[in-house]
């Protein structure tokens, strides 16, 4: 039995050797013949062979049973490339995660196909539509939309009114009940002598509960910052916006409520003369008042940097609107009544 095993390798530590029962008979690099290596070396093993197998079986070929084997001695594997391919993997999983928590933070936001919003004026319902475009819930642009209204749509809407709010969300719903309370010094027979003084003056300012509520359902269901909602309507006010054909029908109506405040006969009566429908406004002093909240959050309203000036300006109008009010004011949440039709 004969064997032949190329030497043409140059790592010394790849060099094949041929054992027998394990134990290594020779291997190339103990061969030299005339002081070089040589190409293939022939070796006769066949004493070798009759001392470990019986007569009978020295007709058959060597196979895997055999005594006689050739073992083909690599070299140790090394597990560094392993490791950097296991640290590699680590440091993806470990970015891919970081990025998505980023964005879910700070990046665009996923947006559903389908959305709507409808309110009194177009501008501010395109307001709340480009909230739900950033990723908002419905609540965002709820927020928003109202607060828009409460700048071009004034006659109907503000920050010193208060609402109701229902949310369906999947298949739960909520109700909001932020609507104004009377003052705490109220009483029952407060407008006796005086019918309008409970829809023109002081006294018809309640507590109001508008800015508790939007912050209420935007804490359980709001998904964009709190200041992002502002940003349209305080640009808008700066910047400056239509009057609409609402506003001067109201204005017609309610002339005679502008006696009893300047700030109003500036910003609709320019120099004597109602405003029209199309003209540009600007509330610059309204733009400041929501940076305020759109930075320090309601409690500069309830509670903090605005709340002085505003019992400052109602109490000066005959009004009895007092701090601890507006300190003590709640947002209350409600669970609606609910049935089904066919």
């Amino acid at each position: 039995m004969s064997g032949t095993i190329p030497t043409h390798i140059e790592n010394d530590s790849e060099l094949p050797h041929i054992a027998v029962n394990g134990k290594d008979v020779v291997s190339l690099e103990e061969v030299d013949l005339s002081g070089k290596k040589t190409d293939t070396l022939l070796l006769d093993c066949e004493d070798t062979l009759n001392r470990e197998r019986s007569e009978s079986d020295e007709s058959h070929d060597v196979n895997e049973s055999s005594p006689f084997t050739f073992e083909e001695h690599k070299p140790q594997k090394n597990d560094n490339g392993l490791k950097i391919i296991i640290i590699m993997s680590l440091v993806f999983a470990v970015s891919v995660t970081t990025a998505l928590i980023v964005n879910i933070y700070i990046g665009p936001h996923q947006v559903a196909t389908h959305g709507a919003v409808s309110c009194g004026v177009e501008q501010c319902s395109q307001v709340g539509v480009e909230i739900l475009k950033k990723g908002g819930h419905a609540v965002d642009g709820a927020v928003a939309t109202m607060l828009c209204m409460g700048l071009i749509g004034a006659e109907s809407s503000g920050i010193g009114g208060g609402g109701f709010m229902l949310i369906r969300d999947g298949d739960s719903v909520d109700a909001l009940d932020f609507r104004e309370t009377a003052p705490g010094d109220s009483t029952q027979d407060m407008y006796s002598n005086n019918n309008t003084a409970a829809d023109i003056g002081g006294l018809a300012v309640a507590v109001p509960g508008e800015l508790k509520g939007m912050q209420m359902a935007w804490k359980k269901y709001g998904r964009l910052r709190w200041s992002e909602l502002f940003h349209p309507t305080i640009q808008l006010a700066k910047e400056g916006f239509k009057v609409t054909g609402h506003t001067v029908d109201s204005l017609k109506s309610e002339t005679a409520k502008f006696s009893y405040s300047k700030k109003l006969r500036d910003l609709y009566m320019p120099g004597g003369v109602p405003v029209k429908e199309g003209d540009t406004l600007k509330r610059l002093d309204y733009a400041e008042v929501l940076d305020t909240i759109a930075k320090e959050g309601i409690d500069a309203f309830y509670n903090g940097s605005l709340t002085n000036d505003i019992v400052a300006t109602v109490k000066n109008a005959g009004g009895i609107l007092t701090k601890k009010d507006l300190y003590d004011y709640k947002a209350i949440w409600k669970t609606p009544l609910q049935t089904m039709y066919h």
